[in-house]
């Protein structure tokens, strides 16, 4: 009988570690993605993907993460919202997020756009200035140019539906929203648009929006990820998600979406471990 009990004590030891292992361990997901549209002068740009946040810790002050998205050496970052968590964050907890966007900052420029849990945390008026004070470009509807040897491409960002009922409607998100995103790709004025965006399954929108590249994030990956199936559930898509990871052809647009880094509601990850994504973009035929 003794054997028994401590056979089930190592198997539990061994559950847990595997547990924390797959919610704390991070993955490097690394492509490459051509586009005609591409400028020969951004031909080489990397972009480092980050979503999800949740106000999670990668070691003391991020150095995990941190460490990580460096060794990526990224032109540019990229943030698709999520950074805080309605159920779990302050104003005086900021510090997991902020600690990492001060040490982003001084790694490549950071863009980024907000997510549901800001719109519905009420905490967003006091953490946009924390952001902006820290060198973030925070694209709330809004787009920023970037120039390289003599060409230009956008970097635009939409705000979540979650910000107003007029957008949000049935979770699917509205026209009024489908025409803010188009409004805000057309204003860039630029060959090639990126658009930063939290939810993946608005992809119909993302088809029309005008938009050449697209990171999304939201899904967590389907939080638990099984063989040949993917994840099992995501918000506003329900079980077996359809847009979950990876990259989905919309239109004339390429949508890549990052499995995240923390969790909310549900507190596990299974064979999901959180992500960095880093894409490399390349000019068609250089």
């Amino acid at each position: 009988m003794g054997w028994i009990f401590l056979i089930a004590a190592v198997f539990l030891l061994l559950a847990i570690l595997f547990l924390w292992w797959q919610d704390n361990s991070l993955t490097v997901w690394r492509k490459t993605l051509s586009f005609s549209a591409l400028p020969a002068a951004f031909s080489g740009e990397r972009i480092v993907h980050l979503s999800d946040l949740h106000n999670k810790s990668f070691g003391i002050d991020q150095w995990r993460l941190i460490d990580a998205v460096s060794a990526c050496k990224p032109s540019r970052i990229v943030i698709t919202g999520d950074l805080i968590d309605k159920r779990r964050t302050t104003t005086a907890t900021f510090s997991p997020a902020l600690n990492l966007i001060k040490a982003l900052c001084a790694i490549a420029p950071v863009y980024y756009c907000p997510g549901n849990h800001e719109a519905e945390s009420g905490l967003y008026p006091s953490l946009l200035p924390l952001l902006l004070k820290r060198g973030v470009t925070v694209l709330n509807d809004s787009s920023a140019t970037i120039e390289k040897g003599g060409a230009q491409i956008a970097i635009c960002g939409i705000m979540d539906v979650r910000v107003s009922p007029d957008r949000f409607g049935d979770g699917q998100g509205t026209e009024i929203h489908a025409h803010i995103m188009q409004s805000v790709v057309e204003m860039a004025h630029t060959p090639f648009c990126i658009l930063l965006s939290h939810r993946p399954h608005l992809i119909k929108m993302y088809a029309q929006s005008g938009a050449s590249l697209v990171f999304c994030g939201h899904a967590h990956g389907g939080q638990v990820r099984l063989p040949l199936i993917g994840g099992l559930f995501a918000p506003d898509q329900g079980v077996f998600p359809r847009y979950t990871a990876g990259v989905y052809p919309a239109g004339s647009a390429t949508v890549v979406i990052s499995r995240g880094l923390g969790n909310s509601r549900f507190p596990l990850r299974v064979f999901n471990r959180p992500q960095i994504v880093c894409v490399t973009l390349k000019t068609d035929g250089r």
